[in-house]
């Protein structure tokens, strides 16, 4: 199986296989907003002195991601992993640094090292779900594996 409509078709027949296809690109299209807006407020942060609203950082960065969304194989997007970690290092390098620093007014009040006071249980839930479906790239397995050279090589991967 290539996707897992198809695998869901070879499972249970042709129609809960397009169920299957439907319901994958219904989760795709709910979440592009939730991507679209992160990533809206990722500039936002990075650029705090222009004076742009929502929807103008959200057509640019359409713009920014026009090009990478036209790559259609996995050998062609493996050419972004190198940038792509290197970012995630840079957050975490930043994150880190940014912990480390007892600088009042550069977050609000202040930051802290390890939990603030009064933090909230969804606070937290929140924060940790969101990086979790940032790393949660699971439905994508079978495509990736559909275009390795030897699948067998997939659980080492």
């Amino acid at each position: 199986a290539v996707s897992y409509a198809e695998m869901a078709e070879t499972v249970s027949g042709p129609r809960f296989g397009g169920f299957t296809r439907v319901m994958v690109i219904i989760n795709w299209a709910l979440g592009l907003p939730y991507y679209l807006l992160a990533a809206t407020d990722a500039f936002r942060i990075i650029f705090p002195g222009a004076s742009l609203c929502t929807s103008q950082w959200t057509i640019i960065v359409c713009a920014i991601l026009i090009g990478p969304c036209q790559l259609q194989t996995l050998h062609a997007i493996s050419y972004l992993t190198a940038p792509s970690t290197g970012a995630i290092v840079l957050a975490i390098i930043m994150t880190v640094v940014g912990l480390g620093q007892e600088e009042d007014g550069a977050f609000g009040e202040g930051t802290t090292g390890g939990l603030q006071p009064g933090l909230k249980f969804l606070g937290v839930f929140n924060s940790l779900t969101a990086v979790i479906v940032a790393y949660g790239g699971q439905y994508i397995f079978l495509e990736i594996m559909s275009e390795m050279k030897d699948t067998t090589e997939f659980p080492k991967a």
